[in-house]
């Protein structure tokens, strides 16, 4: 018995098999399959069918990104359908760059150009589709623009939803960050402020059904939770690129108790 593994699209999986000699032929016959692990694991398991003896290579972290605010927050976008509200056709890229700019900022703070210089520290823009280049021109600021042709139809949908009360409230907070705007044309402004709109619409539903959590939190000096903090939790839960022997892999750290509670307030899986 023994396991071969196959490359499919951006995972591996492992297909264990036999082999046997038929009529002066070898034929190979399948047991079953192994999905869901890295490369790493299912060749720790291929080399125990083989029988060999399993060595301690040095484990090496080659690189380590901010993972859970991004996947939180860009999962809750898309369970709102916020993706489908900005576009139709949510594959194109252009959506994916926008859900990038509006997770941004809740995330980071900063300008456009700042938020495309964090792919080295951050896997939001990763998420979103794009590797290390990420381009200020092409994914933040023709995205405003075309952000801009669709914001009638965006806000006419988003109405019926309903935005709270509080929301241009809200938008003058430094969560936000509508100011300073880093902008010179009135539309790009335009477009920054309906950035910061979408983010809010965002914020409110993360607020919503982390309810429990702010209600039963302390009073004054004893009080824990703001959402800066709940944004802050979630930040610190990494993705690490891993080095073992002749393999890499990338693993995301486990999430303590405190980041559990979040992430199923959230009804968010990591």
């Amino acid at each position: 018995m023994y396991l071969e593994i196959q490359k499919r699209k951006n995972s591996h999986v492992g297909f264990i098999r036999t082999s046997y000699r038929q009529n002066g032929k070898v034929k190979h016959k399948q047991h079953g399959s192994i999905q869901g692990k890295t490369l790493a694991e299912l060749k720790i398991i291929q080399a125990i069918l083989r029988g060999q003896p399993l060595t301690a290579d040095k484990v090496e972290i080659l690189q380590s990104k901010e993972y859970g605010a991004s996947a939180a927050v860009l999962k809750l976008a898309k369970t709102l359908q916020l993706d489908k509200t900005i576009y139709s056709r949510t594959s194109e890229q252009w959506v994916q760059d926008a859900l990038a700019m509006i997770a941004g900022r809740l995330i980071y703070a900063g300008s456009k150009l700042g938020l495309t210089r964090r792919t080295k520290d951050s896997a939001l823009w990763e998420l979103s589709g794009l590797d290390d280049s990420v381009l200020v021109v092409e994914h933040c600021y023709e995205v405003m623009d075309r952000l801009l042709e669709r914001q009638p139809a965006i806000q006419k949908t988003l109405a019926k939803k309903h935005l709270a009360e509080g929301a241009f409230r809200m938008l003058k907070t430094v969560q936000l960050e509508i100011r300073p705007v880093y902008h010179r044309t009135d539309d790009r402004i335009r477009a920054h402020v309906f950035i910061c709109m979408l983010a809010y619409y965002l914020e409110w539903h993360m607020k919503q059904r982390l309810g429990e959590l702010f209600k039963h939190d302390g009073k004054g000096a004893k009080r824990r939770w703001t959402f800066e903090l709940v944004i802050e939790r979630l930040k610190s839960i990494r993705r690490e690129t891993v080095k073992q022997g002749d393999c890499s892999y990338k693993v995301i750290t486990t999430p303590d108790d405190e980041q559990k509670r979040i992430l199923q307030l959230l009804n968010i899986e990591m």
